[in-house]
């Protein structure tokens, strides 16, 4: 097998969700049958469903969706006062019967997008673009003092205490001494998680982020896990081609949704 199961990685992103709105503590979630949701109450006010937090979530489901979920969702959304939320919708629980059911009930497909989760082996990667940063694990007891150093470009307060504890690795590009670029790597079972990429703006395009996918995908071979899995979308080219070149995959389209749910809101025209 040269990919993971996709219901696996459904299942790994769903865990993966789950642990980062825990550490996010003015946001409510709620469960319903077959699905799950959360939210800031009042609305998180982002406009790109790729940025908000605001979402329902059918990732795991292993059906059509039907008017009964959405309806539940409904009633799990009562009381939140949102004036939208972004619905992340597995690709086997959806076909044209229920694009129309979606927007039938006030939803519109994120136009010209594409939602990526990727997948490769957790081997090595031989071969990156040259850059003259150096690449290396953030160890938890520094974890506090390099994210205090990066605080203007690249804010993860909830991920301090974790990454203290052990539970979130963090990665670093260093020019000489100074860290200019971040990632995160959460072990989950047989998968490696890598996200949380940012880079100070003077040091982009110089090989950082390939870098740290390197780098991390090496910890992940050292750590004997089985697959690294990682997300973009189509709208951020440069970290879609990074990870191509460094060998992951598609494995995951999901389908998404923006959802009205306030009489008179206007549905956002970009496509983030």
């Amino acid at each position: 097998m040269d990919a993971p199961e996709r219901r696996d990685v459904a299942a790994h992103i769903e865990r993966i969700r789950r642990g980062h709105i825990l550490r996010q503590k003015d946001r409510v979630m709620r469960e319903f049958e077959g699905g799950w949701l959360t939210a800031r109450p009042g609305g998180d006010g982002v406009e790109f469903a790729s940025m908000s937090l605001d979402r329902v979530f059918w990732l795991t489901l292993d059906r059509l969706l039907t008017a009964r979920d959405l309806d539940a969702a409904r009633a799990a959304l009562e009381g939140l006062n949102l004036p939208r939320v972004f619905i992340w919708l597995a690709p086997c629980a959806w076909d044209e019967a229920v694009a129309t059911l979606l927007e039938a009930a006030g939803a519109r497909a994120i136009p010209i997008m594409h939602y990526l989760t990727l997948a490769r082996a957790a081997r090595a990667i031989a071969k990156t673009r040259p850059s003259l940063l150096t690449f290396r694990r953030i160890d938890p007891g520094e974890a506090r003092q390099v994210l205090e150093a990066v605080r203007e470009w690249y804010t993860v307060e909830e991920a301090v205490g974790p990454a203290e504890r052990g539970e979130i690795e963090f990665f670093a590009a260093f020019d000489g001494g100074r860290p200019v670029a971040m990632s995160q790597f959460k072990r989950d079972g047989d998968f490696a998680y890598l996200g949380g990429a940012g880079t100070h703006a003077d040091f982009r395009g110089r090989g950082a982020q390939t870098g740290l996918i390197a780098a991390r995908a090496g910890r992940a071979e050292e750590l004997g896990i089985r697959w690294c899995i990682s997300e973009t979308n189509t709208a951020v080219p440069i970290s879609l081609n990074n990870l191509i070149r460094c060998g992951f995959r598609p494995v995951v389209d999901w389908k998404v949704y923006e959802w009205k749910l306030t009489p008179g809101y206007v549905l956002f025209d970009g496509c983030l």
